[in-house]
C-alpha cells in the first residue's frame, strides 16, 4: 500500500513487507488477548460493585480498549484491500479516538491515586464517583470532537495509482505544523508529566512509611498499580510520539524522501507497540480488582458476588494473606 507525503515535496511511501508481517503477527495476539482481558475486566468491574472512582476510570479504560480492538481486524484488512470512504473515516475515528481516551484514562488513574494517597483528607472533597464520571465524560467528548474534526474535516488520502482509499495511515494534520499537531503534542507532554510526577511522588511516599503488617500488602499493591500504569504509558505511547514529532519536523524541512520512508516505517512499528497497551492494561486491571476485593468486607453479599465473577483473584489473595498474615 502506498501513500503520498504532503508538504514541500512529493514522496510516495509504500509499507514494507516486513513491516506488514510484523503488524500482522503482533495484531492477532493483541486482538485475542486484549479482548479476553478487557472483557473479563468489565465483568469484574461492573458486576454489583460499588461505583468507586477507580472502578469508574478502569471501566472507561477497558471500554476504550475494547472499541479500539474491534477496529484492528479492519486495520489488517485495509493493508491489502480498499475500504469505502465513509467506513474508513468511521473506523479511523474509532481507532485514533480511543488511543486518546486510553492515554487520558491512564493519566486520570495516576492523578486519582496521587490525591487519594498523599492527600487523604482533601480527597474526600476532591474525589467522588460523580466527579470521576464527569471527568470521564469530558475525556470522551474532547477526544471524539478532536478526532472527528480532524478525520472528517480533512478528507481521506488516496493512492495515486489505484485511486483507492488509504486508511489508518495517521491523521492528515501530521503532514504539517498545524494547530491540531500542537494540541496533540501538548496533550501528550501534559499527560506524561502528570503520570511521571504522580507515580514517583506516591511510590516515594509509600516507601517512606512504616511497614506495618496490616498495611504492607495494600502498600505493595498500590505501588504495583502505579508502576504498571507508568510503565505501560511510557513503553506504549512514548515511541510513537517521538516518531510523529520527527516525521512532522522532517516533512517541514523537506528532507530527502528516503529518510521520510525510514521514519514512516519506524512509526508503523511504534503504532503496533502503542496497541500493545490494550493487553498490558490487563495487569493494571488485575492489581486494581485485587485492591477492590480487599476493600469489600468479608461475609457480605457484595464480596460473594465479586468472588463469583473473579474467583482466581479471590483465591490468590486469600493464599497470599494466609502465607504472610
Amino acid at each position: 500500500m502506498s501513500q503520498s507525503f504532503h508538504g514541500k515535496m512529493n514522496c510516495t511511501y509504500e509499507i514494507k513487507q516486513e513491516v506488514l508481517l510484523f503488524q500482522f503477527v503482533v495484531y492477532i495476539p493483541i486482538f485475542i488477548g486484549g479482548l479476553v482481558l478487557n472483557s473479563m475486566a468489565l465483568v469484574a468491574l461492573c458486576w454489583k460493585l460499588k461505583r468507586a472512582e477507580t472502578v469508574i476510570y478502569m471501566t472507561n479504560l477497558a471500554t476504550s480498549d475494547i472499541l479500539l480492538l474491534f477496529s484492528l481486524p479492519f486495520k489488517i484488512y485495509s493493508y491489502k484491500h480498499s475500504l469505502p470512504n465513509v467506513l474508513c473515516k468511521v473506523l479511523k475515528s474509532v481507532y485514533f479516538g480511543n488511543v486518546y481516551v486510553s492515554t487520558f484514562m491512564i493519566t486520570c488513574i495516576c492523578a486519582d491515586r496521587y490525591i487519594a494517597i498523599l492527600y487523604p483528607f482533601k480527597a474526600r472533597m476532591l474525589r467522588s464517583p460523580k466527579k470521576a464520571s464527569i471527568i470521564c465524560a469530558a475525556v470522551w467528548i474532547f477526544s471524539s470532537l478532536f478526532i472527528l474534526l480532524n478525520v472528517f474535516g480533512s478528507g481521506i488520502e488516496e493512492q495515486p495509482k489505484t485511486n483507492s482509499t488509504v486508511c489508518f495511515q495517521g491523521p492528515r494534520w501530521l503532514d504539517h505544523m498545524s494547530a491540531f499537531f500542537v494540541i496533540h503534542l501538548m496533550c501528550f507532554i501534559v499527560q506524561f508529566s502528570i503520570v511521571t510526577f504522580c507515580s514517583v511522588k506516591v511510590i516515594h511516599s509509600l516507601w517512606k512509611r512504616n511497614k506495618c503488617a496490616n498495611s504492607v500488602f495494600t502498600k505493595v499493591r498500590t505501588i504495583r498499580i502505579l508502576a504498571a500504569n507508568a510503565i505501560t504509558f511510557a513503553v506504549c505511547f512514548t515511541p510513537i510520539q517521538i516518531g510523529i514529532c520527527i516525521e512532522v519536523v522532517m516533512k517541514y524541512m523537506s528532507v530527502d524522501c528516503t529518510i521520510l520512508k525510514h521514519i514512516r516505517s519506524f512509526n508503523e512499528v511504534t503504532i503496533c507497540i502503542a496497541n500493545i497497551n490494550c493487553c498490558l492494561d490487563g495487569f493494571i486491571f488485575y492489581f486494581i480488582t485485587a485492591e477492590i476485593r480487599e476493600s469489600i468486607p468479608e461475609g457480605t453479599q457484595e464480596r460473594e458476588n465479586y468472588c463469583k465473577t473473579t474467583p482466581t483473584v479471590c483465591k490468590i489473595n486469600i493464599l497470599t494473606r494466609g502465607q504472610n498474615g
